[in-house]
C-alpha cells in the first residue's frame, strides 16, 4: 500500500527533508506519525514515524467508533484519530 502516509519527505533531487518546515504535504505536517491497520483484526500492519525517521514498534492501536469493520486504517499514532480509511470493501 502506497501512499502520503508512508512517504518519506524529500525535495526534487531525492533528498531526505528532515525539517518538518520544508515538508510539502500538509497531511504529513498534521500526522507526522501515522499506522496502518487492519480494522477487522486491530493488528499493525506498519507504522511511519517522520519524526524519528523509523518505525514505532511500540504502538499498540485503540479502536474506536469511526472505524469500519473491515478495511485498513490510517491512525494518527500521538491522537488515535482515523486519518484515513483505505480499502473498506474487501
Amino acid at each position: 500500500m502506497e501512499g502520503w502516509f508512508n512517504a518519506t519527505p524529500a525535495d526534487a533531487e531525492g533528498n531526505v527533508l528532515s525539517d518538518p518546515v520544508d515538508w510539502r504535504d500538509p497531511r504529513m505536517l498534521e500526522h507526522p506519525r501515522v499506522a496502518l491497520v487492519d480494522a477487522a483484526t486491530v493488528e499493525v500492519i506498519s507504522t511511519y514515524d517522520r519524526i524519528a525517521c523509523s518505525s514505532d514498534v511500540s504502538y499498540v492501536p485503540t479502536p474506536g467508533s469511526s472505524w469500519p469493520e473491515v478495511g485498513t486504517v490510517i491512525v494518527d499514532m500521538d491522537t488515535g484519530e482515523v486519518v484515513e480509511i483505505v480499502d473498506s470493501a474487501r
